[in-house]
């Protein structure tokens, strides 16, 4: 026994041994913690809804692992009769990176989560492009303190390089104000509530697209013609908007009709409302009109206005609307015109004089 006694003591005395067998023992420690947290949150009831218990274990299942087997290999360094500063410096900053991951992925999982909330007691809709940009700022944030800390580490000293950076930060300030002009342009954007993802807008210079994604410096716009758009926030802070989904999804659409001149208006008028009763998207509330608006070169010109409730069906609704109005003026025997013209050639006018 006592045999036995001395030899596992010699064994337990070479510091390689005791260093692998450290190592060993946190490894295992890392496989049981993940196999817990597998086992047990997808036991935790009130955690099915909204499957947040997927994003944790997605989220957390490689970093969590990495950073039990990190911190073994920290402890097994320590037996090792060697200088091993720099390899302790680079786990320690590794350490400090997955940390912050862990922060980060915290944070996301909680707002993602308080959202799901209000939700779900509210009803209301929450803003996708201010959780974005919120969780965009957290993670600068985030990141700076983490090069802080790892600075730290490797004894870099902070004092001299923040007034270093200070300087720097002048000149960049100087250098990126257009960058600078764009964050704060996408900041306003979201604050004034001028659109939200989804939405379909029109912007100044006539372009329209649908809203998929309001980043820190530019938004990202998908045209009709499926064409992406991207326009930095500092111009389109400042450029009108016109955004069909607000305040509601309902459309007001204008046709323009020509008719003879030898038509009666009051009879035009009626046909064209008449028109659009049965077509199924066009709104009774408010009520479809007919506008005389001039008497064209050619044509009595009047101008049908009517409402739509889903702007997403204008141009579905717009066709169905012109077929009808051609039908109905085609039974009511009121024709459409075009344009003519008279020409005169000098020949004629000579005979002309010459007749006199």
């Amino acid at each position: 026994m006592d045999l036995i006694e001395v030899f596992l003591i010699n064994i337990w005395g070479n510091q390689w041994i005791r260093a692998l067998s450290t190592l060993i023992v946190f490894v295992s420690i890392a496989q049981i913690v993940l196999g817990s947290m597998k086992f047990y949150l997808r036991r935790i009831e009130k955690l099915e809804e909204g499957k947040t218990h997927d994003k944790i274990i997605a989220k957390a299942e490689k970093p969590a692992s990495i950073m039990i087997i990190l911190l073994g290999l920290k402890v097994s360094l320590m037996y090792l009769e060697y200088d091993l500063s720099i390899i302790h410096k680079v786990i320690t900053s590794a350490l400090i990176i997955i940390g912050i991951y862990f922060v980060i992925a915290a944070i996301d999982i909680m707002i993602d989560r308080w959202i799901y909330k209000f939700k779900k007691k509210t009803g209301a809709r929450y803003e996708d492009e201010v959780l974005n940009l919120f969780e965009n700022i957290i993670n600068i944030f985030l990141a700076a303190i983490a090069l802080i800390l790892i600075l730290d580490v490797w004894g870099i000293s902070i004092g001299p390089l923040l007034a270093s950076l200070g300087i720097i930060g002048i000149a960049l300030g100087f250098a990126m104000q257009k960058t600078l002009s764009d964050i704060m342009g996408g900041i306003a954007l979201v604050l004034d509530k001028c659109f939200r993802i989804n939405d379909l807008i029109e912007v100044e210079t006539g372009e329209v697209g649908r809203v998929i994604e309001v980043g820190l410096r530019s938004t990202k716009i998908i045209t009709l013609d499926n064409e992406m758009l991207i326009i930095p926030n500092s111009q389109l802070s400042d450029a009108r908007i016109s955004n069909y989904a607000k305040p509601n999804n309902i459309l007001r659409i204008k046709v323009p009709v020509g008719v003879e001149y030898s038509s009666d208006p009051n009879k035009v008028s009626k046909v064209l409302l008449k028109s659009i009763t049965r077509i199924k998207n066009v709104l009774p509330e408010p009520k479809p009109l007919v506008r005389f608006d001039e008497f064209g070169d050619h044509a009595l010109k009047f101008t049908l206005v009517f409402y739509i409730d889903d702007y997403n069906k204008r141009f579905a609704a717009k066709t169905e609307v012109l077929k009808a109005i051609y039908k109905s003026l085609k039974k009511a025997g009121i024709r459409i015109p075009f344009p003519t013209r008279t020409l005169y050639f000098a020949d004629d006018k000579k005979k002309a004089r010459e007749k006199r």
